[in-house]
């Protein structure tokens, strides 16, 4: 709460004091992972589950009292709209490639585990509890295959290591732009650019589909069993935006930075997923 609801909300309320037009909206991230998982522990189905937690969290944040003006899901027609076009057009601008990818699933469900959801022994420390992303003890990035006996934080089995064609955002083909970009910016503290660029220095493409059952559907054909990511889908509803005072409240609807009549966007970081045994997180 205190890194994404009550900054945005003390946003909006300063500009509306200061008379400006202000639109707060967020909403509830409910595909991926943590929705599946909850929904095989509790014997319901995915919808059931997320129409209970969006429930929760509107009356949590109605009784703690952030304004929002739009608290929205990403289970909506209008988001799934959204994301299969912003996901198409990166697409036909070759910004979409296709790798394989070994992905971890549960023996018990079939699922994908994420890598959050395995933990094993730290091949490099022998830490016992190390992550599939990483070792909490040494510090060193992990995948979950380099793991020593793996094991499923949901129910404790052997996960299954299969190989899988997914869709990867290219990030590399903007490596060079983002990197004159940022170069550009002299005002930026020393050390802020500096590992700015070195991030640049070692960007990779990013996988943004899963194999689920639940999510947003590809918009492209042969991709019947995948779907988008949950940080590819749930990356739109979440922001604050405000301009001078004009024409009275603005509309609850979503901006686009750059066409937005003026507003200005900040967005924030955190998305709230069903709350599960490993995470909770629109």
């Amino acid at each position: 709460m205190a890194g994404f609801g009550v900054p945005s909300d003390a946003f909006a309320r300063y500009h509306r004091l200061r008379g400006n037009d202000v639109l707060m909206v967020s909403g509830t991230d409910e595909h991926g992972t943590p929705v599946m998982v909850a929904a095989d522990r509790e014997s319901k189905s995915y919808v059931e589950i997320a129409d209970y937690y969006n429930a929760s969290f509107r009356e949590d944040f109605r009784r703690l009292g952030l304004s929002y003006d739009c608290f929205s899901r990403t289970t909506t027609l209008n988001h799934e709209r959204v994301t299969q076009d912003l996901f198409k057009t990166l697409y036909e601008h070759g910004a979409i490639i296709e790798q394989a990818q070994l992905v971890s699933f549960s023996a018990t469900t079939g699922h994908t585990l994420p890598d959050r959801y395995i933990e094993g022994t730290c091949p490099i420390c022998g830490y016992p509890e190390a992550r599939g992303d990483q070792c909490d003890n040494c510090g060193n990035q992990l995948d979950p295959i380099d793991l020593i006996e793996p094991r499923s934080l949901i129910d404790g089995s052997t996960p299954e290591f299969r190989e899988t064609n997914h869709l990867f955002l290219d990030l590399p083909r903007f490596a060079d732009a983002l990197r004159s970009w940022m170069g550009g910016h002299d005002e930026w503290r020393a050390n802020v650019r500096n590992f700015s660029l070195r991030l640049l220095d070692e960007i990779r493409p990013r996988p943004i589909t899963r194999d689920l059952d639940w999510g947003v559907r590809i918009p492209i054909p042969g991709t019947p069993r995948i779907r988008t990511s949950a940080s590819t889908s749930g990356s739109t509803p979440s922001s604050a935006t405000s301009r001078p005072a004009s024409s009275g409240r603005p509309r609850p609807t979503t901006r686009t930075p750059g066409a937005n009549g003026g507003r200005t966007i900040v967005r924030s970081t955190r998305t709230s997923r069903a709350r599960t045994t490993s995470s909770s997180t629109p």
